[in-house]
């Protein structure tokens, strides 16, 4: 079978025209939404997040800050021997 056109003696096999409309379809869909993704994540770093202004992190007031407590850890399990195992 030729790779190019999807022949293979004489006959049509495969229609490679459709298959590579379909492909060239779906990876200008892909660019595009790589493209609005990477334009949105660049409006988002600029923004400081939760507030409506479009100021940038470096001028934000240093008072403003949230101070988030980490969450507790859990208990270390004591290791306790099973029956007929030494310890």
């Amino acid at each position: 079978m030729c790779q190019a056109c999807g022949f293979y003696n004489g006959r049509m096999v495969i229609d490679m025209q459709a298959k590579a409309g379909k492909r060239e379809a779906r990876m200008i869909a892909k660019k595009e939404a790589i493209a609005g993704q990477q334009t949105s994540e660049a409006e988002d770093e600029t923004a400081i997040p939760g507030s409506d202004e479009g100021t940038l992190p470096d001028s934000a007031p240093a008072g403003k800050t949230e101070v988030i407590a980490a969450p507790e850890m859990a208990k270390a399990k004591g290791a306790t021997p099973r029956k007929n195992q030494a310890s």
